[in-house]
């Protein structure tokens, strides 16, 4: 249960946080709402709200298979932001690219794997 002041119990999200969400969207902004460790009940979550404000989420659940990640691309030409929820283990074999196209040349033949 989120509360946003210790005073009020009335005081949640959808009257404290959400209206002035709905205000920024009514100016012509995009409104993107992450939410973070929902891994206990969902691996991801995406919705739009009946007002165009964008709501994600996602969160670990004990290092599960289908446990995944949100990854934020923005292209700085257009303008546009996107999004993709990515399996977490499909970042290991990223990230070992990463470190052998970083490796010193002699070093790649000690690479594990190599």
């Amino acid at each position: 249960y989120w509360n946003s002041n210790c005073y009020d119990v009335n005081s949640n999200f959808v009257n404290s946080i959400y209206p002035r969400l709905v205000t920024v969207k009514k100016r012509g902004i995009e409104v993107i709402c992450v939410m973070g460790d929902i891994g206990s009940k969902a691996n991801s979550f995406e919705m739009d709200s009946d007002d165009g404000i964008h709501f994600l989420g996602c969160g670990l659940n004990h290092n599960e298979p289908d446990d995944v990640v949100l990854i934020f691309t923005y292209n700085t030409e257009s303008k546009h932001l996107s999004w993709q929820f990515h399996n977490l283990d499909s970042l290991v074999s990223v990230q070992q690219a990463h470190r052998i196209i970083n490796l010193p040349e002699n070093k790649i033949s000690e690479f594990p794997g190599k």
